[in-house]
């Protein structure tokens, strides 16, 4: 084992741990790196992945609804805001929940307009 003699002059010593240290440090600081670069690329990944979804379920759903364009409109402000709206993935450290459009109220308002 590398050990140290008695009598080490203090210079020498404090060369010694400095070394260590920063050693030490240096791995610290590449492991939170990498973890950092990891949860990262998982976050855009999900996100990515969420989009592709909800994109090719607009699609399917706007070529069902042909004949009303009401309707369609509907679908390409729910699809628009499931594409483009941040969502949580769970990766990330201040995930935040966002606030999104409820379909109830959509519903309401374009029944008031029918009815007027």
């Amino acid at each position: 084992m590398n050990q140290l003699p008695a009598d080490i002059p203090p210079s020498r010593l404090a060369q010694v741990i400095f070394n260590k240290v920063l050693i030490v440090s240096l791995l610290f600081f590449s492991i939170g790196w990498i973890a950092r670069n990891y949860t990262a690329s998982r976050h855009n990944f999900v996100t990515n992945q969420h989009r592709q979804t909800a994109l090719s379920t607009f699609e399917t759903i706007v070529n069902g609804v042909k004949e009303d364009p009401q309707a369609r409109n509907a679908v390409l402000v729910y699809a628009s805001q499931a594409i483009f709206m941040p969502t949580p993935t769970g990766y990330g450290k201040g995930d935040i929940e966002v606030q999104q459009i409820n379909p109830i109220v959509d519903l309401v308002s374009s029944a008031r307009k029918l009815t007027t």
